[in-house]
């Protein structure tokens, strides 16, 4: 089928050919049974070409057959939306809308105004005056030693009114106190130094928590026994008194807001041959607080303080 040329040694012979010539020239030839058909253009016949047209009308044929496929295809999808489209088109037109619901009709309703009724206007009150407060007596259950107003009897504070028209606080803030008693004669000396010194008394009844000492006698477990003790002792003192204990009577010498008068008391029954013992306890007790005087500064209330203790009456400066 082909020659190769070169230049080398003496080549076997293959299984296929001979070789022929010297080592420069070597040439392979093919035997007759390796020759391909139709290598001769006699060798072709009519046959040949007539199953060459047969296969190009197959072919055509099969073309034809594949395009009416296909056009067939694209009809019947056209037909398809079609249909879907009309079916689509005659559920939404074939029923009707539902009515819109109506808005409610708001009705007017003229509302007369009613006559606005009249204003009575109270007249002004006229100033009630100023009633004094009565005097109280201590408490029944318990007996208070009268003593003479000591110089630092207690004083209970009490908070500054707010200033109004009856109240002469915007221009008179300050005043003067001379304590809180619980006794009556003690109240009443009181008053009158500060009437002595040109003032009026202003008394105001308070509430407080006051310590006192009270001197027990004994506990007895007869009361008629407690009795007679008491009538034994009541002429020698004042202030004795008797307080119920559960199924027993305690009975006390007296009650005393003054620690040191309690005590000169307690002496003096020591030397009788009386024995007491103290008691402390703080009882809430009505007093009868005292103060005097309206003053612009707390300057001028300082030299007012300065006269009453020249008087023999302790007084304190306090704002309103």
């Amino acid at each position: 089928m082909f020659g190769i040329g070169k230049k080398s040694e003496e080549v076997k012979t293959g299984a296929q050919g001979e070789v022929k010539g010297t080592e420069d020239e070597i040439q392979f030839e093919f035997e007759e049974n390796d020759r391909l058909p139709f290598d001769d253009d006699e060798n072709f016949t009519d046959e040949d070409f007539v199953d060459e047209d047969v296969a190009n009308e197959s072919r055509k044929g099969m073309r034809q057959s594949l395009s009416q496929r296909t056009l067939l295809l694209v009809l019947l999808l056209l037909l398809a939306l079609g249909g879907g489209g009309g079916y689509y088109y005659l559920n939404s037109t074939s029923v009707p809308p539902s009515p819109a619901p109506k808005a409610p009709v708001k009705t007017r309703v003229s509302v007369q105004p009613e006559s606005p009724a009249p204003v009575v206007v109270a007249p002004p009150q006229e100033p009630q005056p100023v009633i004094p407060i009565s005097e109280k007596s201590a408490p029944a259950t318990t007996a208070v030693a009268e003593t003479t107003p000591a110089p630092d009897a207690a004083a209970v504070p009490s908070e500054p009114k707010r200033a109004t028209a009856s109240n002469p606080a915007v221009s008179q803030p300050y005043t003067l106190t001379a304590g809180a008693f619980v006794s009556q004669k003690n109240q009443r000396e009181v008053e009158r130094k500060i009437r002595r010194l040109g003032y009026t008394p202003q008394v105001q009844t308070v509430e407080s928590m006051v310590p006192m000492t009270r001197l027990l006698l004994g506990i007895y477990d007869d009361p008629a026994a407690a009795q007679a003790r008491r009538q034994e002792l009541s002429a020698q003192l004042p202030g004795l008194f008797a307080l119920q204990q559960g199924e027993k009577v305690a009975l006390y010498a007296g009650s005393f807001q003054d620690l040191d008068q309690a005590r000169r008391l307690a002496d003096q029954l020591y030397l009788r041959g009386i024995l007491v013992d103290e008691e402390t306890i703080s009882l809430s007790m009505s007093l009868k607080k005292i103060s005097f005087g309206s003053f612009p500064s707390r300057a001028e209330a300082e030299k007012a303080a300065k006269r009453a203790a020249a008087a023999g009456l302790t007084a304190q400066v306090a704002k309103r």
